[in-house]
């Protein structure tokens, strides 16, 4: 196999597809095959908290579980759009979040690992999957990555957009209110 250069466009090129290749690889493997095979599970029973929302209706339940999953998954599958195809979204949009967390931390090779290992984990069902709890992951690495962010250049749009992100959070579930 041909010696690439990191610093040619080939290498430029390999070196930034490559997360976004494995990310896709990942997100196939582990939901798209499980789906298919009927080991993805959805909670369709979330969707009448969130449809009381958008309808502006009276909802009790609010205090006991926070809006923001149960709107988003709700307008969603109320305006016709397959559950499946928004899981792969939101898991591909995981799994890069998990590259660059890694990658802001410790560089290219790092977050190639932490996305190689959080795709192997997920393919070995270490995990039970939820479908609410995958919404919280993915704003927890938005805003771990924004922190990781902010730590390198601490500007007043990287401050705001880690309150948005934490603001976000607190919507789908508070523990991080004490942050």
């Amino acid at each position: 196999m041909p010696h690439i250069d990191e610093n040619s466009a080939q290498g430029k090129l390999l070196r930034g597809a490559l997360p976004a290749l494995l990310a896709l690889f990942f997100c196939w493997y582990n939901i798209w095959l499980r789906a298919g095979a009927g080991a993805v599970e959805i909670n369709f029973f979330r969707i009448n908290y969130g449809s009381a929302i958008l309808a502006g209706l009276r909802n009790d339940n609010i205090t006991w579980m926070m809006p923001f999953f149960e709107t988003v998954f709700s307008f969603a599958v109320n305006s016709g759009l397959a559950p499946i195809p928004l899981l792969l979204l939101l898991h591909l949009a995981i799994y890069l979040l998990v590259f660059c967390a890694g990658a802001l931390l410790r560089g290219y090779r790092a977050g190639l690992g932490s996305l190689a290992a959080a795709g192997l984990l997920d393919a070995a069902n270490v995990f039970r999957y939820d479908d609410e709890q995958a919404f919280y992951t993915f704003f927890l690495l938005l805003a771990l990555s924004l922190l990781l962010i902010k730590r390198r250049d601490n500007t007043l749009r990287n401050n705001v957009l880690l309150g948005l992100a934490l603001g976000a959070s607190l919507l789908v579930r508070t523990p991080l209110v004490l942050f």
